[in-house]
Formats: C-alpha cells, sequence, structure tokens
C-alpha cells in the first residue's frame, strides 16, 4: 500500500534507499550501500569473522521491492544487489523471486512486508492474500520452495513501524512539533494504492531498541465526513461502491474518484486527468481549479483521518504519514489548514497539539522494516 498511487511499470531502482542505506549504483542490477548512524545501536553479537546473509521484500498492488544484503561480524550491512518489479506483470512473488535470486547465497533472515491482513497459525505458519493483488503468499510453502530456514511475512505498515527505529532526521519532515516523548507510542498511517495503519510500542531487548508492533486493516473501517461537503462525497462514495470506507478516498483511485466527485458537482468533465500523479501535480501547480479542490478535500480527509487515529492510541513519540502519496503532495501537506484540520477535533484539540506528527520521505521505508526485523 505505500506504492505510489497504483499502477506503475518496471523500472530500475532509481536513487536507491536514502538516508538509512545509502545506495550507490552500479549498472542496473548491482548496489552497493552502508547503513545510516542509527544501525550502530541495533548491531546483534555475533563472531567477528561470520558472514550473514538477508532478504527483504515490499509486496504490494503496483510494486514488489527486493533487498539482498549481507553482513560481515558486526559491521554495518551492505546492499548486493536490488531491484523494483511491476506486481501486476507476474503471476505470483514466486516468479519475481525465481528471477531475482538467481546464484543467491544461504540466508540467514527472510522477511517480507505485504499489503494485506496476514494469519498466523498456532504452528507459525504464516499466509496472506494480498488486497489489491491476486496473490496467496504462504510462508512454509515460500520456505520450502526456495530453500529459507524461516520466512516472517508482516503487514506493509507493520514493516514500516518495525523500520521507525532507523529513520534518520533526514528522512522525514516535520509538520507539527508537538512535545514528543522518546519511548512514547508511534503511530504510521499513510495512502499509496491503498490506505494502511499501524501502532508500534518502543522496547528494549537485550540492549536494542525494538518495536512491538500492532497492524491493522483500519484502511477498510467507515469513513467519517466531518463536513458537509464530506457528506455529499461520502454519498458519492456510497453510490459507487455501496459502502464509503477511508480507503475509497484516502488513496490513489480514491484522489482520483474525488476528482471525479468534484467534476460532476460542478457539472463539468472528468475526462482532462486519468491518473492521481496528474490531479496531484496539476493541483500542486493550479493549473486544473478541479484538480486542486480533489487536492484540498484530499488533504483535509488525511488531516482528519489522522487524527482520528492519533486519539485512538495517543502516539506522544509522533504520529507519521508514509505511504507513496504524500512526500510527493508534501507542499500542499506543509500548509497551515493542514495541522489546524488535523487538531479541530473538540474538545480534545489541545491535546492533539501535543502529537508530533510527520511526513516519511525515506522512499522504501516497509523495506527497511523488513530488512530490520529479517536481521533480528
Amino acid at each position: 500500500m505505500a506504492g505510489g498511487y497504483g499502477g506503475g511499470r518496471r523500472s530500475r531502482p532509481g536513487a536507491g534507499l536514502a538516508a538509512w542505506i545509502r545506495v550507490k549504483l552500479s549498472g542496473s542490477r548491482q548496489a552497493k550501500s552502508c547503513l545510516s548512524r542509527a544501525w550502530q545501536n541495533l548491531r546483534d553479537p555475533r563472531p567477528m569473522s561470520a558472514t550473514s546473509y538477508y532478504l527483504a521484500g515490499d509486496t504490494g498492488g503496483t510494486n514488489t521491492r527486493l533487498l539482498l544484503a549481507r553482513q560481515a561480524g558486526t559491521g554495518a550491512p551492505e546492499t548486493m544487489h536490488r531491484e523494483i518489479y511491476a506486481s501486476a506483470e507476474y503471476d505470483s512473488l514466486d516468479a519475481i523471486l525465481m528471477e531475482f535470486l538467481l546464484d543467491a547465497p544461504d540466508l540467514d533472515g527472510v522477511c517480507f512486508a505485504v499489503a494485506g491482513p496476514v494469519h498466523t497459525e498456532v504452528d507459525g505458519r504464516q499466509h496472506v492474500r494480498l488486497t489489491n493483488l491476486p496473490w496467496r503468499i504462504d510462508s512454509q510453502t515460500l520456505a520450502e520452495r526456495f530453500g529459507f530456514t524461516h520466512v516472517r511475512l508482516l503487514n506493509d505498515f507493520e514493516a514500516i513501524a518495525h523500520g521507525l527505529v532507523v529513520l534518520d532526521d533526514d528522512d522525514f519532515v516535520t509538520l507539527q512539533d508537538g512535545v514528543p516523548i522518546e519511548d512514547g507510542v508511534r503511530a504510521v498511517m499513510g495512502a499509496g494504492t491503498g490506505l494502511g495503519q499501524a501502532i508500534a510500542i518502543p522496547r528494549t531487548v537485550h540492549g536494542h531498541q525494538r518495536m512491538q508492533v500492532i497492524p491493522s486493516e483500519a484502511g477498510h473501517r467507515d469513513m467519517a465526513p466531518a463536513t458537509l461537503h464530506e457528506a455529499q462525497l461520502w454519498h458519492w462514495l456510497q453510490g459507487q461502491f455501496g459502502r464509503a470506507t477511508w480507503e475509497h478516498c484516502l488513496s490513489g483511485s480514491g484522489l482520483l474518484e474525488i476528482y471525479r466527485f468534484s467534476a460532476n458537482e460542478h457539472c463539468m468533465s472528468a475526462t482532462a486527468l486519468h491518473e492521481p500523479a496528474a490531479i496531484s501535480a496539476a493541483a500542486l501547480k493550479g493549473d486544473d481549479p478541479q484538480a486542486v479542490a480533489a487536492l484540498d478535500m484530499f488533504v483535509g480527509l488525511y488531516a482528519s483521518c489522522a487524527a482520528n487515529l492519533a486519539l485512538s492510541c495517543l502516539p506522544r513519540g509522533g504520529l507519521y504519514l508514509a505511504g507513496g502519496i504524500a512526500p510527493q503532495i508534501l507542499p500542499r501537506l506543509q500548509q497551515a489548514d493542514v495541522v489546524e484540520r488535523f487538531t479541530h477535533k473538540a474538545p480534545m484539540g489541545a491535546l492533539l497539539k501535543t502529537i508530533p506528527l510527520y511526513v516519511i520521505t525515506h522512499d522504501s521505508p516497509g523495506l527497511l522494516g523488513a530488512l530490520h526485523v529479517a536481521m533480528s
């Protein structure tokens, strides 16, 4: 769910894992990296001569990101290989792994972040059916097919929450300073192909900082309009889908739906812009009044939904907006009305002003979390 607006095509890694894993590409399929200073407090003790290998993945309805890393002794891990695949071009995760794992070494840890509810059986076996892709992923089947010792599956926003402990200061932008508490509860939410949320409780385990994460499928909760205009959108979504959820409006397809609603409201054609990214780009430039109106409503709903999450768990350690859309509309999120909407929840406005509010700008936070868990 963290993969941009939805849609998308096969691409090379691009700028790489900015900040936490600083990647320098040499060719389209090779990369080397070192971890940021945040990693130094997370290393697990192991023989200095041992070299360990890890596979991390982030699989969503739009893209599947895979990373193969190695760690020599207690040194910083470095990236051996990294790719981004267009998920819809493949029948399964297995098909992608068959391409990616050619000549791969034996792995010491494997973890995949997946966009859907992960089910864990009493014997530890995990499986998931992706929400926006006709894939079923089973941890035991993957282990048997590829010879993995163990496979861990995480909900995609559960993975992002695990990765919070290794984000650097330049991996996020502050929308509201709040009054942060270092060991306070943290929360993540974000719109991309869908809408995800998770809650993270910091824990110290054997001297290392970890996160106890509570995953959710909160994007499928009923949308709660707060204005008459949003109530009209609720009726529109109800007519389109038979039910109005937060994900129906806070996602790439949701932005497109709001644009159509806005155009219909003004008896105008919505055929000019067909892609969510085009709508947000036009809105940021001010080129299209309907796009501006759509993005205004989108960010208002985003702030309201984030405030509802904050009231549910009081994340004094910070509430982080992740997903593929937030970084692309950052200039709009930084406007004053967004924080005003976030805190406009009487009688709890003063409390919400104490919640730090951030936008994660790192390009692959789910992959960070998956690698962190694989190495843990």
